[in-house]
């Protein structure tokens, strides 16, 4: 389900959680083994990553960024943005963490630091069980079933 308001403040420490996000990392070696050490270092379970195309949007987002930042920096460069290689990838992730929990905090601070775009996508419960609001409209949904035939 899909909704305005999240789920996650809803979870707790008796409901496993999943939290997805997606994120870039710069064209060096070793970068991608960097950030996953950010979630191992934690002892943050993966369930899944995936890495995709960036979309041509995202893409001439970060070279403007690299410009304007090679422009404070006092660095001239001739080329927009030629530095960034002509592909980039961004990378889904799954871990089995809340992300309101201290040490997903510190991983995805973490992660920040290490890459070029971070977003969390959100956590939610990771056995497809419905909490808050939801559960509480199935629950009188079915209550108010309760002896009707189909």
């Amino acid at each position: 389900l899909l909704g305005r308001e999240g789920v996650v403040q809803h979870l707790n420490n008796k409901i496993p959680a999943k939290t997805s996000l997606v994120f870039t990392l710069p064209h060096v070696p070793g970068a991608l083994f960097r950030s996953l050490a950010c979630f191992s270092m934690r002892d943050i379970d993966f369930s899944k990553i995936e890495s995709r195309p960036m979309s041509a949007a995202l893409l001439n987002y970060l070279r403007f960024r690299n410009t304007i930042t090679q422009m404070e920096a006092g660095q001239t460069s001739s080329a927009y943005g030629k530095d960034l290689p002509r592909f980039r990838y961004c990378f889904y992730l799954d871990i089995l963490e809340s992300e309101l929990t201290v040490s997903c905090q510190n991983a995805l601070h973490h992660l920040r630091e290490r890459s070029e775009f971070c977003r969390i996508l959100g956590s939610y419960p990771a056995s497809s069980r419905l909490v808050g609001p939801v559960a509480d409209a199935v629950n009188l949904l079915d209550a108010a079933n309760v002896g009707k035939k189909p």
